[in-house]
Protein backbone atom coordinates (compact mmCIF):
# COMPACT_ATOMS: atom_id res chain seq x y z
CA UNK A 1 0.00 0.00 0.00
CA UNK A 2 1.15 3.56 -0.74
CA UNK A 3 2.60 5.08 2.48
CA UNK A 4 0.59 8.28 2.07
CA UNK A 5 -2.67 6.35 1.67
CA UNK A 6 -1.76 4.24 4.71
CA UNK A 7 -1.22 7.41 6.75
CA UNK A 8 -4.62 8.76 5.66
CA UNK A 9 -6.26 5.49 6.72
CA UNK A 10 -4.73 5.77 10.20
CA UNK A 11 -5.84 9.39 10.43
CA UNK A 12 -9.39 8.40 9.43
CA UNK A 13 -9.40 5.53 11.96
CA UNK A 14 -8.16 7.82 14.72
CA UNK A 15 -10.93 10.39 14.25
CA UNK A 16 -13.83 8.58 12.58
CA UNK A 17 -13.50 5.10 14.00
CA UNK A 18 -12.69 1.84 12.30
CA UNK A 19 -16.28 1.08 11.26
CA UNK A 20 -18.60 2.79 8.84
CA UNK A 21 -21.80 2.07 10.78
CA UNK A 22 -21.46 5.02 13.14
CA UNK A 23 -23.18 7.91 11.40
CA UNK A 24 -23.29 10.31 14.29
CA UNK A 25 -20.30 12.64 14.33
CA UNK A 26 -20.72 13.39 18.02
CA UNK A 27 -20.59 9.69 18.86
CA UNK A 28 -17.40 9.35 16.84
CA UNK A 29 -15.78 12.23 18.69
CA UNK A 30 -16.99 10.81 22.02
CA UNK A 31 -15.18 7.56 21.27
CA UNK A 32 -11.91 9.08 20.06
CA UNK A 33 -9.03 8.89 22.53
CA UNK A 34 -6.99 11.47 20.60
CA UNK A 35 -9.65 14.18 20.90
CA UNK A 36 -10.24 13.46 24.58
CA UNK A 37 -6.50 13.65 25.25
CA UNK A 38 -6.33 16.96 23.41
CA UNK A 39 -9.27 18.09 25.52
CA UNK A 40 -7.33 17.22 28.66
CA UNK A 41 -4.35 19.26 27.41
CA UNK A 42 -6.72 22.14 26.66
CA UNK A 43 -8.11 22.01 30.20
CA UNK A 44 -4.59 22.18 31.64
CA UNK A 45 -3.89 25.25 29.50
CA UNK A 46 -7.26 26.78 30.38
CA UNK A 47 -6.51 26.36 34.09
CA UNK A 48 -3.55 28.70 33.70
CA UNK A 49 -5.53 31.26 31.68
CA UNK A 50 -8.52 31.21 34.04
CA UNK A 51 -7.01 30.70 37.48
CA UNK A 52 -3.90 32.86 37.20
CA UNK A 53 -5.85 36.16 36.91
CA UNK A 54 -7.92 35.13 39.95
CA UNK A 55 -4.82 34.15 41.91
CA UNK A 56 -3.07 37.42 41.12
CA UNK A 57 -5.93 39.22 42.91
CA UNK A 58 -4.68 37.74 46.17
CA UNK A 59 -2.45 39.88 48.41
CA UNK A 60 1.24 39.55 47.51
CA UNK A 61 2.02 37.50 50.65
CA UNK A 62 -0.85 35.08 50.00
CA UNK A 63 0.12 34.74 46.33
CA UNK A 64 3.68 33.88 47.33
CA UNK A 65 2.42 31.41 49.96
CA UNK A 66 0.32 29.65 47.31
CA UNK A 67 3.39 29.06 45.14
CA UNK A 68 5.34 27.96 48.20
CA UNK A 69 2.75 25.23 48.81
CA UNK A 70 2.91 24.25 45.14
CA UNK A 71 6.69 23.87 45.34
CA UNK A 72 6.41 21.69 48.47
CA UNK A 73 3.96 19.23 46.87
CA UNK A 74 5.64 19.32 43.42
CA UNK A 75 7.39 16.00 44.13
CA UNK A 76 4.04 14.17 44.31
CA UNK A 77 3.87 13.00 40.64
CA UNK A 78 7.33 11.41 40.99
CA UNK A 79 6.86 9.74 44.36
CA UNK A 80 5.83 6.32 43.03
CA UNK A 81 9.23 5.86 41.28
CA UNK A 82 7.70 4.58 38.06
CA UNK A 83 5.59 1.87 39.72
CA UNK A 84 2.46 3.06 37.89
CA UNK A 85 4.14 2.40 34.53
CA UNK A 86 4.99 -1.14 35.63
CA UNK A 87 1.43 -1.73 36.84
CA UNK A 88 -0.04 -0.47 33.56
CA UNK A 89 2.31 -2.66 31.54
CA UNK A 90 1.62 -5.69 33.75
CA UNK A 91 -2.15 -5.21 33.41
CA UNK A 92 -1.75 -4.99 29.62
CA UNK A 93 0.20 -8.26 29.64
CA UNK A 94 -2.48 -9.89 31.80
CA UNK A 95 -5.24 -8.70 29.45
CA UNK A 96 -3.30 -10.28 26.58
CA UNK A 97 -3.36 -13.59 28.45
CA UNK A 98 0.10 -13.67 30.06
CA UNK A 99 0.41 -16.56 32.50
CA UNK A 100 3.02 -14.79 34.64
CA UNK A 101 5.31 -11.76 34.59
CA UNK A 102 9.08 -11.50 34.40
CA UNK A 103 11.40 -9.01 36.10
CA UNK A 104 12.70 -8.19 32.63
CA UNK A 105 11.39 -9.03 29.16
CA UNK A 106 7.84 -9.62 27.89
CA UNK A 107 6.04 -12.94 28.50
CA UNK A 108 6.58 -14.04 24.89
CA UNK A 109 5.33 -17.59 24.28
CA UNK A 110 3.57 -17.59 27.65
CA UNK A 111 0.19 -16.12 26.70
CA UNK A 112 -3.13 -17.90 26.26
CA UNK A 113 -4.74 -15.20 24.11
CA UNK A 114 -7.61 -14.68 26.58
CA UNK A 115 -7.44 -12.20 29.49
CA UNK A 116 -5.83 -13.69 32.58
CA UNK A 117 -7.99 -12.13 35.29
CA UNK A 118 -6.30 -14.14 38.05
CA UNK A 119 -3.04 -12.30 37.29
CA UNK A 120 -4.99 -9.08 36.79
CA UNK A 121 -6.46 -9.21 40.31
CA UNK A 122 -3.07 -10.03 41.79
CA UNK A 123 -1.74 -6.84 40.22
CA UNK A 124 -4.71 -4.80 41.48
CA UNK A 125 -4.35 -6.05 45.06
CA UNK A 126 -0.59 -5.53 45.03
CA UNK A 127 -1.04 -2.00 43.70
CA UNK A 128 -3.60 -1.25 46.43
CA UNK A 129 -1.23 -2.28 49.22
CA UNK A 130 1.76 -0.55 47.62
CA UNK A 131 -0.03 2.79 47.19
CA UNK A 132 -1.49 2.67 50.69
CA UNK A 133 2.01 2.35 52.12
CA UNK A 134 3.35 5.00 49.73
CA UNK A 135 0.60 7.42 50.71
CA UNK A 136 1.35 7.00 54.41
CA UNK A 137 5.07 7.51 53.76
CA UNK A 138 4.36 10.66 51.75
CA UNK A 139 2.10 12.10 54.46
CA UNK A 140 4.72 11.50 57.16
CA UNK A 141 7.79 12.73 55.26
CA UNK A 142 6.15 15.59 53.37
CA UNK A 143 4.12 16.51 56.41
CA UNK A 144 7.26 16.75 58.53
CA UNK A 145 9.48 19.09 56.54
CA UNK A 146 6.51 20.80 54.86
CA UNK A 147 4.98 21.78 58.19
CA UNK A 148 8.29 23.26 59.28
CA UNK A 149 8.53 25.38 56.11
CA UNK A 150 4.91 26.49 56.42
CA UNK A 151 5.43 27.47 60.07
CA UNK A 152 8.03 30.00 58.91
CA UNK A 153 5.75 31.58 56.30
CA UNK A 154 2.12 31.27 57.44
CA UNK A 155 2.34 34.11 60.01
CA UNK A 156 3.26 36.53 57.20
CA UNK A 157 0.01 35.88 55.29
CA UNK A 158 -3.13 37.97 55.71
CA UNK A 159 -5.04 35.07 57.29
CA UNK A 160 -2.63 32.70 59.10
CA UNK A 161 -5.42 30.36 60.16
CA UNK A 162 -6.61 29.98 56.56
CA UNK A 163 -3.00 29.50 55.44
CA UNK A 164 -2.55 26.61 57.88
CA UNK A 165 -5.85 25.07 56.74
CA UNK A 166 -4.66 25.39 53.13
CA UNK A 167 -1.46 23.54 54.01
CA UNK A 168 -3.25 20.62 55.66
CA UNK A 169 -5.67 20.36 52.74
CA UNK A 170 -2.73 20.56 50.28
CA UNK A 171 -0.99 17.74 52.16
CA UNK A 172 -4.13 15.58 52.17
CA UNK A 173 -4.63 16.33 48.48
CA UNK A 174 -1.05 15.27 47.69
CA UNK A 175 -1.48 11.99 49.57
CA UNK A 176 -4.90 11.22 48.14
CA UNK A 177 -3.73 12.09 44.62
CA UNK A 178 -1.08 9.36 44.93
CA UNK A 179 -3.56 6.79 46.25
CA UNK A 180 -6.45 7.71 43.94
CA UNK A 181 -4.48 7.75 40.68
CA UNK A 182 -3.70 4.05 40.38
CA UNK A 183 -7.26 2.98 39.52
CA UNK A 184 -7.09 5.10 36.37
CA UNK A 185 -3.71 3.51 35.58
CA UNK A 186 -5.32 0.05 35.80
CA UNK A 187 -8.13 1.21 33.51
CA UNK A 188 -5.62 2.39 30.90
CA UNK A 189 -3.73 -0.88 31.17
CA UNK A 190 -6.96 -2.67 30.28
CA UNK A 191 -6.90 -0.60 27.07
CA UNK A 192 -9.91 1.49 28.14
CA UNK A 193 -7.95 4.60 27.23
CA UNK A 194 -10.96 6.60 26.04
CA UNK A 195 -12.92 6.01 29.25
CA UNK A 196 -9.87 6.71 31.42
CA UNK A 197 -9.19 9.99 29.62
CA UNK A 198 -12.85 11.04 29.83
CA UNK A 199 -12.72 10.53 33.58
CA UNK A 200 -9.52 12.59 33.83
CA UNK A 201 -11.13 15.36 31.77
CA UNK A 202 -14.21 15.37 33.99
CA UNK A 203 -12.10 15.46 37.15
CA UNK A 204 -9.86 18.25 35.85
CA UNK A 205 -12.84 20.30 34.62
CA UNK A 206 -14.44 19.92 38.05
CA UNK A 207 -11.19 21.05 39.70
CA UNK A 208 -11.02 24.09 37.43
CA UNK A 209 -14.62 25.14 38.09
CA UNK A 210 -14.46 24.59 41.86
CA UNK A 211 -11.12 26.42 42.12
CA UNK A 212 -12.53 29.45 40.29
CA UNK A 213 -15.71 29.50 42.39
CA UNK A 214 -13.83 29.21 45.70
CA UNK A 215 -11.37 31.93 44.66
CA UNK A 216 -14.23 34.26 43.70
CA UNK A 217 -15.92 33.66 47.06
CA UNK A 218 -12.77 34.55 48.97
CA UNK A 219 -11.28 31.23 50.09
CA UNK A 220 -7.85 32.31 48.86
CA UNK A 221 -4.95 29.85 48.89
CA UNK A 222 -7.25 27.08 50.15
CA UNK A 223 -9.28 27.07 46.91
CA UNK A 224 -7.15 25.13 44.42
CA UNK A 225 -6.09 22.45 46.91
CA UNK A 226 -9.63 21.86 48.20
CA UNK A 227 -10.86 21.56 44.61
CA UNK A 228 -8.02 19.13 43.86
CA UNK A 229 -9.04 16.91 46.79
CA UNK A 230 -12.61 16.66 45.47
CA UNK A 231 -11.38 16.11 41.92
CA UNK A 232 -9.10 13.22 42.99
CA UNK A 233 -12.01 11.59 44.84
CA UNK A 234 -14.20 11.78 41.72
CA UNK A 235 -11.46 10.37 39.46
CA UNK A 236 -10.81 7.48 41.84
CA UNK A 237 -14.49 6.65 42.28
CA UNK A 238 -15.33 6.66 38.57
CA UNK A 239 -12.16 4.77 37.55
CA UNK A 240 -12.67 2.10 40.21
CA UNK A 241 -16.33 1.71 39.29
CA UNK A 242 -15.47 1.21 35.62
CA UNK A 243 -12.76 -1.37 36.37
CA UNK A 244 -15.12 -3.36 38.59
CA UNK A 245 -17.80 -3.32 35.88
CA UNK A 246 -15.44 -4.52 33.15
CA UNK A 247 -13.49 -7.17 35.09
CA UNK A 248 -15.19 -10.28 36.51
CA UNK A 249 -15.20 -10.64 40.31
CA UNK A 250 -12.00 -11.85 41.92
CA UNK A 251 -11.79 -15.49 42.97
CA UNK A 252 -10.51 -14.80 46.49
CA UNK A 253 -10.83 -11.94 48.91
CA UNK A 254 -7.13 -11.50 49.62
CA UNK A 255 -3.69 -12.23 48.20
CA UNK A 256 -1.16 -14.12 50.34
CA UNK A 257 1.69 -11.91 51.56
CA UNK A 258 4.27 -14.19 49.95
CA UNK A 259 2.72 -13.83 46.48
CA UNK A 260 2.36 -10.08 46.91
CA UNK A 261 6.01 -9.66 47.88
CA UNK A 262 7.02 -11.86 44.95
CA UNK A 263 5.00 -9.71 42.54
CA UNK A 264 6.49 -6.51 43.98
CA UNK A 265 9.97 -7.95 43.44
CA UNK A 266 9.03 -8.74 39.85
CA UNK A 267 7.75 -5.21 39.17
CA UNK A 268 10.41 -3.31 41.10
CA UNK A 269 13.52 -3.64 38.83
CA UNK A 270 11.98 -1.63 36.00
CA UNK A 271 9.96 0.63 38.32
CA UNK A 272 12.98 2.14 40.04
CA UNK A 273 14.72 2.60 36.69
CA UNK A 274 11.78 4.56 35.26
CA UNK A 275 11.46 6.52 38.51
CA UNK A 276 15.14 7.46 38.61
CA UNK A 277 14.99 8.52 34.96
CA UNK A 278 11.99 10.80 35.66
CA UNK A 279 13.56 12.26 38.81
CA UNK A 280 16.80 12.94 36.91
CA UNK A 281 14.92 14.85 34.21
CA UNK A 282 12.92 16.77 36.83
CA UNK A 283 16.09 17.66 38.73
CA UNK A 284 17.82 18.87 35.57
CA UNK A 285 14.87 21.13 34.68
CA UNK A 286 14.78 22.53 38.23
CA UNK A 287 18.54 23.21 38.33
CA UNK A 288 18.49 24.91 34.92
CA UNK A 289 15.64 27.15 36.07
CA UNK A 290 17.53 28.08 39.24
CA UNK A 291 20.67 28.84 37.22
CA UNK A 292 18.61 30.97 34.84
CA UNK A 293 17.00 32.84 37.72
CA UNK A 294 20.37 33.58 39.33
CA UNK A 295 22.13 34.59 36.11
CA UNK A 296 19.36 36.48 34.29
CA UNK A 297 17.09 37.50 37.18
CA UNK A 298 13.33 36.95 37.28
CA UNK A 299 12.79 38.52 33.85
CA UNK A 300 15.12 36.02 32.19
CA UNK A 301 13.62 33.13 34.15
CA UNK A 302 10.16 34.17 32.98
CA UNK A 303 11.33 34.37 29.37
CA UNK A 304 12.95 30.93 29.52
CA UNK A 305 10.10 29.36 31.51
CA UNK A 306 7.45 30.75 29.15
CA UNK A 307 9.33 29.34 26.14
CA UNK A 308 9.59 25.94 27.86
CA UNK A 309 5.85 25.99 28.55
CA UNK A 310 5.07 26.58 24.87
CA UNK A 311 7.39 23.73 23.84
CA UNK A 312 5.78 21.47 26.47
CA UNK A 313 2.28 22.25 25.15
CA UNK A 314 3.39 21.44 21.59
CA UNK A 315 4.93 18.18 22.82
CA UNK A 316 1.83 17.24 24.81
CA UNK A 317 -0.57 17.83 21.91
CA UNK A 318 1.59 16.07 19.32
CA UNK A 319 2.45 13.07 21.51
CA UNK A 320 -1.21 12.16 22.03
CA UNK A 321 -1.19 10.26 18.71
CA UNK A 322 1.17 7.64 20.13
CA UNK A 323 0.43 7.86 23.87
CA UNK A 324 -3.14 6.59 23.51
CA UNK A 325 -1.89 3.39 21.86
CA UNK A 326 0.76 2.26 24.37
CA UNK A 327 -1.64 -0.11 26.25
CA UNK A 328 -2.53 -1.82 22.95
CA UNK A 329 1.14 -2.03 21.97
CA UNK A 330 1.89 -3.60 25.36
CA UNK A 331 -0.66 -6.30 24.60
CA UNK A 332 0.81 -6.83 21.12
CA UNK A 333 4.24 -7.17 22.71
CA UNK A 334 2.94 -9.90 24.97
CA UNK A 335 1.58 -11.80 21.96
CA UNK A 336 4.71 -11.13 19.88
CA UNK A 337 2.51 -9.47 17.24
CA UNK A 338 5.36 -7.74 15.43
CA UNK A 339 3.36 -7.07 12.26
CA UNK A 340 0.54 -5.42 14.24
CA UNK A 341 2.98 -3.22 16.16
CA UNK A 342 4.77 -2.29 12.96
CA UNK A 343 1.59 -1.16 11.21
CA UNK A 344 0.02 0.59 14.20
CA UNK A 345 3.08 2.52 15.32
CA UNK A 346 4.24 3.69 11.89
CA UNK A 347 1.26 5.93 11.12
CA UNK A 348 1.08 7.24 14.67
CA UNK A 349 4.74 8.30 14.62
CA UNK A 350 4.21 10.18 11.37
CA UNK A 351 1.06 11.88 12.71
CA UNK A 352 2.93 12.93 15.86
CA UNK A 353 5.89 14.17 13.81
CA UNK A 354 3.78 16.22 11.39
CA UNK A 355 1.61 17.62 14.21
CA UNK A 356 4.70 18.75 16.11
CA UNK A 357 6.21 20.43 13.05
CA UNK A 358 2.97 22.28 12.30
CA UNK A 359 2.46 23.48 15.88
CA UNK A 360 6.12 24.45 16.25
CA UNK A 361 5.95 26.54 13.06
CA UNK A 362 2.80 28.24 14.35
CA UNK A 363 4.44 28.88 17.73
CA UNK A 364 7.45 30.57 16.10
CA UNK A 365 5.31 32.81 13.90
CA UNK A 366 2.20 33.44 15.98
CA UNK A 367 3.39 33.64 19.61
CA UNK A 368 5.34 36.93 19.33
CA UNK A 369 2.46 38.48 17.36
CA UNK A 370 -0.14 37.45 19.93
CA UNK A 371 1.98 38.78 22.79
CA UNK A 372 2.43 42.08 21.00
CA UNK A 373 -1.21 42.47 19.96
CA UNK A 374 -2.49 41.47 23.39
CA UNK A 375 -0.10 43.76 25.22
CA UNK A 376 1.05 40.94 27.49
CA UNK A 377 4.17 41.69 29.48
CA UNK A 378 5.82 38.40 28.49
CA UNK A 379 8.43 37.39 25.95
CA UNK A 380 9.78 34.16 24.54
CA UNK A 381 13.47 33.57 23.87
CA UNK A 382 14.97 35.43 20.89
CA UNK A 383 13.84 33.79 17.63
CA UNK A 384 17.05 31.78 16.88
CA UNK A 385 17.17 30.35 20.40
CA UNK A 386 13.43 29.70 20.49
CA UNK A 387 13.89 27.69 17.29
CA UNK A 388 16.78 25.75 18.89
CA UNK A 389 14.56 25.03 21.91
CA UNK A 390 11.81 23.66 19.68
CA UNK A 391 14.28 21.57 17.65
CA UNK A 392 15.51 20.04 20.90
CA UNK A 393 11.91 19.37 21.97
CA UNK A 394 11.24 17.68 18.61
CA UNK A 395 14.26 15.38 18.88
CA UNK A 396 13.30 14.66 22.47
CA UNK A 397 9.83 13.50 21.37
CA UNK A 398 11.40 11.09 18.88
CA UNK A 399 13.68 9.73 21.60
CA UNK A 400 10.71 9.36 23.96
CA UNK A 401 8.71 7.43 21.34
CA UNK A 402 11.40 4.82 20.81
CA UNK A 403 12.56 4.77 24.43
CA UNK A 404 8.98 4.11 25.56
CA UNK A 405 8.60 1.50 22.84
CA UNK A 406 11.60 -0.37 24.25
CA UNK A 407 10.01 -0.25 27.72
CA UNK A 408 6.95 -2.07 26.35
CA UNK A 409 9.34 -5.02 26.23
CA UNK A 410 9.60 -4.74 30.03
CA UNK A 411 13.12 -3.27 30.10
CA UNK A 412 14.54 0.24 30.52
CA UNK A 413 17.81 0.47 28.58
CA UNK A 414 17.54 4.28 28.38
CA UNK A 415 18.16 4.90 32.11
CA UNK A 416 21.86 5.62 32.43
CA UNK A 417 22.29 7.37 29.06
CA UNK A 418 19.48 9.80 29.95
CA UNK A 419 20.74 10.34 33.52
CA UNK A 420 24.24 10.96 32.17
CA UNK A 421 22.96 13.32 29.49
CA UNK A 422 20.96 15.31 32.08
CA UNK A 423 24.02 15.70 34.31
CA UNK A 424 26.19 16.66 31.33
CA UNK A 425 23.63 19.26 30.27
CA UNK A 426 23.88 21.05 33.62
CA UNK A 427 27.69 21.01 33.49
CA UNK A 428 27.70 22.31 29.92
CA UNK A 429 25.32 25.14 30.79
CA UNK A 430 27.59 26.26 33.63
CA UNK A 431 30.68 25.99 31.42
CA UNK A 432 29.17 27.92 28.48
CA UNK A 433 27.82 30.65 30.73
CA UNK A 434 31.27 31.13 32.24
CA UNK A 435 33.38 30.80 29.09
CA UNK A 436 31.20 32.27 26.32
CA UNK A 437 28.99 35.29 25.65
CA UNK A 438 26.07 33.28 24.26
CA UNK A 439 23.84 34.39 27.11
CA UNK A 440 20.41 32.93 27.80
CA UNK A 441 20.55 30.90 24.57
CA UNK A 442 22.86 28.48 26.40
CA UNK A 443 19.79 27.02 28.11
CA UNK A 444 18.39 25.99 24.73
CA UNK A 445 21.69 25.00 23.11
CA UNK A 446 23.20 22.79 25.84
CA UNK A 447 20.34 20.21 25.98
CA UNK A 448 20.43 19.93 22.19
CA UNK A 449 24.19 19.30 22.12
CA UNK A 450 24.10 16.73 24.94
CA UNK A 451 21.10 14.90 23.52
CA UNK A 452 22.62 14.78 20.05
CA UNK A 453 25.78 13.14 21.40
CA UNK A 454 23.93 9.86 21.96
CA UNK A 455 20.25 9.72 22.92
CA UNK A 456 18.71 11.57 19.97
CA UNK A 457 20.17 9.21 17.38
CA UNK A 458 20.82 5.96 19.25
CA UNK A 459 17.30 5.15 20.53
CA UNK A 460 15.54 5.93 17.20
CA UNK A 461 18.08 3.52 15.71
CA UNK A 462 17.56 0.77 18.30
CA UNK A 463 13.74 0.95 18.47
CA UNK A 464 13.06 -0.16 14.86
CA UNK A 465 15.51 -3.02 15.31
CA UNK A 466 12.99 -4.57 17.70
CA UNK A 467 10.56 -4.93 14.79
CA UNK A 468 13.21 -6.22 12.41
CA UNK A 469 13.87 -2.98 10.57
CA UNK A 470 16.02 0.13 10.41
CA UNK A 471 14.87 3.70 11.04
CA UNK A 472 15.07 4.78 7.40
CA UNK A 473 13.31 1.64 6.12
CA UNK A 474 10.68 1.79 8.84
CA UNK A 475 9.81 5.46 8.35
CA UNK A 476 9.99 5.67 4.56
CA UNK A 477 9.37 2.12 3.28
CA UNK A 478 6.64 0.65 5.54
CA UNK A 479 5.40 -1.65 2.78
CA UNK A 480 8.81 -3.41 2.73
CA UNK A 481 8.13 -5.18 6.04
CA UNK A 482 4.76 -6.57 4.97
CA UNK A 483 6.17 -7.90 1.72
CA UNK A 484 9.14 -9.51 3.45
CA UNK A 485 6.87 -11.10 6.06
CA UNK A 486 4.48 -12.46 3.45
CA UNK A 487 7.33 -13.98 1.42
CA UNK A 488 8.92 -15.65 4.45
CA UNK A 489 5.66 -16.59 6.11
CA UNK A 490 6.96 -15.41 9.48
CA UNK A 491 8.03 -12.31 11.36
CA UNK A 492 11.01 -11.73 13.64
CA UNK A 493 10.55 -12.35 17.34
CA UNK A 494 10.82 -9.38 19.68
CA UNK A 495 13.60 -10.03 22.16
Amino acid sequence: MNPFRQLLRQLNAAFLGSTSTEKNLFKRAWNTAVLWSWGFSFLRLASVLILLPLLTRLPAADFGFYYLLLSIVAITPLIDLGFSASVERGVSYAMAGATHLRPEGPPVGETSGNPNFALFWKLVRTARVFYRGLTLLLLVVLGGFGTYIVSQSAPATTHPGLAWTAWWVALLNAGFEVYASWWNVVLRGMNHVVTGTRILCLGYALKLILSAVLLIFGYGVLSVFAAGLISSAVIRSLSRSKVLRVAPPADTASLPRREMIGLLKTLWPNSWRIGLQLISTYAMALVLMLICKQKFQLAGAGQYGFSLNIAAVVQAIASVWVVVKWPMINQMRSRNDVTGIYRLLWGRIWLETLTFMLLAALAIVVTPLLLKIGGFQKEVLPSPWFLVLLVNAFLETQMIIWGTFLTTGNRVPTLWPIVGSNALTVLLVVLLLEKTSIGIGVLALAPLICGALFNYWYWPRMGPRDVGSTWLRYMFRPQHFSRAASRSGSVPSIA
